[in-house]
């Protein structure tokens, strides 16, 4: 089969030429009127000529000291070639050798792209991945969001977003309150001003504080149900004694904020939430298992006046500083708040059956 196409364009090349020699045309004139109704196919001359390997290192020899910019133009090259033609046939064939190297190396090195190309690439893949995704939300029904931004300056395309559906687009306005373009500029400014660290973009404080705290609930949240084994558990902060310890029989150690409280209500700095934060992260400070006698152990210290909180666990946490010219100060920690009785309390009553 490969044979007969063959012959047959092998045919109509040599009608060309003959018409070229007859009416003075060029080949593609009748080429491309024989080639009517389909595409036009070009052969691939894989084979090196003598003369284009004895121009190219020539071309090397003489201009390898000279600047790009200083060099002379392929006719005048040739002005000042004239040892080719003595040149024996196994000399040639040399060149062709070595040229042949010379061209399979640099085959092998990766293509030095430009920007230009680069955001041609990028332009042209958002677009594939967008007919894609249309494609998918026809056939199985999925819908995407999907934006485009630059991770480095070297190059320079707009931001590109696209929505299959515009349920996705309000919804990114509703959550950011943002417009979905302003929103991608913003994605690109926090990429490029620092890119991603430990605590996410370079976020402001406000963004910090945020991004802590609920670290802080996630992570304790999840520690509950790991330990418990109980999806629907909730972690109460203000119940902790009645509702965690003596209910699930766990207790927090390595709380290192001074404060007990929901992790929306912590205050005491960005330092002090980072600092908890990560150690929530890192599963330092986390539930542990106590048995039954630790538990009613420490409703009888509560019930005598002490508190138990994790911020304030001789276990889990350094005791808070003491002013000595405060002689009150050990009495108010002694203290036990009325909550954590009351909670004690209810828990040690028995029940009447």
């Amino acid at each position: 089969e490969d044979a007969a196409i063959m012959e047959i364009l092998e045919y109509i090349e040599n009608k060309a030429t003959e018409l070229v020699t007859y009416f003075q045309r060029s080949p593609c004139h009748y080429l491309e009127h024989f080639y009517i109704g389909s595409a036009l196919r070009r052969k691939k001359h894989t084979k090196t000529s003598a003369w284009s390997a004895f121009m190219h290192f020539k071309g090397k020899d003489i201009y390898k000291d000279k600047d790009s910019g200083k060099r002379d133009n392929i006719w005048q090259l040739i002005k000042n070639v004239e040892n080719y033609c003595s040149l024996t046939a196994e000399e040639h064939t040399q060149l062709i050798t070595a040229f042949d190297e010379e061209k399979n190396t640099a085959s092998d090195k990766p293509p030095n792209l430009t920007v230009k190309a680069c955001n041609s690439e990028c332009s042209s893949s958002f677009a594939a991945v967008v007919d894609e995704l249309e494609a998918l939300k026809q056939w199985i029904g999925i819908e995407a969001l999907v934006i485009l931004v630059h991770g480095s300056c070297n190059l320079n395309i707009q931001p590109k977003v696209h929505f299959t559906c515009m349920a996705a687009k309000q919804f990114l306005r509703t959550a950011t309150h943002k417009d979905p373009m302003e929103f991608a500029c913003k994605l690109e400014g926090y990429i490029l001003s620092g890119g991603i660290t430990d605590w996410g973009f370079s976020l402001t404080h406000k963004e910090h504080v945020k991004v802590a705290k609920q670290t802080i609930r996630s992570g304790m949240q999840a520690g509950l149900i790991e330990i418990t084994g109980k999806t629907d558990v909730n972690f109460k902060y203000l119940c902790y004694e009645a509702a965690v310890v003596q209910e699930h029989l766990v207790k927090v150690v390595e709380w290192n904020h001074k404060h007990w409280a929901n992790s929306s209500n912590l205050k005491g700095g960005i330092e002090a939430l980072k600092a908890l934060a990560s150690a929530v992260k890192a599963k330092t400070c986390k539930f542990v298992k106590i048995t039954t006698s630790e538990a009613e152990e420490r409703l009888m210290h509560i019930t005598a006046g002490e508190v138990l909180m994790p911020n304030l666990d001789k276990d889990s946490a350094p005791a808070p500083a003491i002013s000595s010219t405060s002689p009150i100060s050990s009495a108010t920690i002694a203290q036990p708040t009325s909550s954590a009785l009351l909670t004690a309390s209810t828990t040690a009553q028995p029940t009447s059956s």
